[in-house]
């Protein structure tokens, strides 16, 4: 209707709507009541709501000079629930406005098996596509237990238990199961040595990050992974073709949503919305009425967006039946 988008927002609602960040919107599905469900979201505890808390912090308080704070963990739709969850747990404010919390020392576990994951599986998926080869990913794999050197971990007997193993897609998930476990150790160890700077609010760091700075082969693996994998053709291709389905149906939902008076054809936009998603019927915020946009969008799977994109850009006709 000829008025800027940004005009409709607060400062923090625009910067969590333009800054889309994937840790705040797992608060959302844990806790947010979408329409038709259980007050509560899944119900879960404090504990485990703030063990996944991250980045306790609103999205206009982010820094890369902190490690709590280089994304953010909650929307402004949920910052009285970010805020009753860190006061049932005690967890150590760092400010009010913008509001910052230190972590729950939980969260450097929930992390480190988070990294550990992104680090070592990616690499095991990686060679079942057959984008790395197999001794490419059993030496990188093999150096980590070298250069991590567990006490009681026999590294010459994992490399010989290896050889044994016929099926070549088997023989990698053995190597990936040590190494998980042996980075799952080694940072079990990190966070008792660091556990008083942890429960102070004070450890600025990751528990993988601190691991890696002293092995030569994790940064190796994380090398390999940006430049092979991440970076691969058909990878960059997809994220591409990705940001263009976003994009294009954004630009459809956004204006259906927040029009004064939405035409006929948005009228039809609209009722694409699951029944879970259409809270913006009961509100007249602008933020909430986006926020469905986001839920719904989010929610959806690669092949579903996909296809949807194709259907209301016209590029298949949808039969009936």
């Amino acid at each position: 209707d000829g008025q800027s988008l940004s005009a409709f927002f607060t400062e923090g609602e625009w910067k969590d709507l333009t800054n889309f960040e994937g840790n705040a919107n797992a608060l959302r599905i844990l806790t947010h009541r979408f329409r038709g469900r259980f007050k509560g979201g899944l119900g879960l505890t404090y504990t485990t709501i703030g063990a996944m808390l991250k980045y306790p912090c609103e999205s206009v308080a982010t820094s890369k000079s902190y490690k709590h704070r280089s994304k953010y963990g909650f929307f402004q739709a949920e910052k009285e629930t970010a805020q009753q969850v860190a006061q049932e747990l005690n967890m150590i404010q760092e400010s009010a406005a913008p509001l910052i919390y230190k972590r729950h020392p939980f969260v450097y576990l929930v992390e480190a098996a988070d990294d550990i994951c992104y680090k070592i599986i990616d690499m095991e998926d990686a060679h079942r596509l057959k984008i790395l080869s197999t001794e490419r990913i059993s030496n990188a794999f093999m150096e980590v237990i070298k250069s991590i050197n567990r006490p009681n971990e026999d590294a010459d007997r994992t490399y010989n238990n290896y050889k044994s193993i016929e099926d070549i897609n088997e023989g990698i998930a053995f190597l990936r199961a040590k190494v998980i476990n042996v980075l799952t150790m080694q940072a079990a160890d990190v966070f008792l040595e660091k556990r008083q700077s942890i429960l102070e609010g004070n450890f600025n760091d990751a528990l993988m990050d601190a691991i890696e700075r002293d092995s030569k082969a994790l940064k190796n693996i994380k090398k390999i992974s940006i430049d092979e994998i991440y970076n691969h053709p058909i990878v960059m291709q997809i994220e591409i073709a990705g940001y263009n389905v976003m994009s294009e149906l954004l630009q459809l939902f956004i204006p259906a949503l927040v029009k004064a008076k939405p035409s006929h054809k948005d009228e039809k936009i609209l009722n694409l919305f699951p029944y879970q998603y259409t809270q913006f019927k009961e509100t007249t915020s602008k933020y909430d009425k986006v926020m469905s946009a986001l839920d719904f969008l989010s929610g959806m799977t690669d092949v579903y967006a996909t296809e949807i994109y194709r259907r209301v850009k016209g590029i298949v006709i949808p039969e009936h039946g």
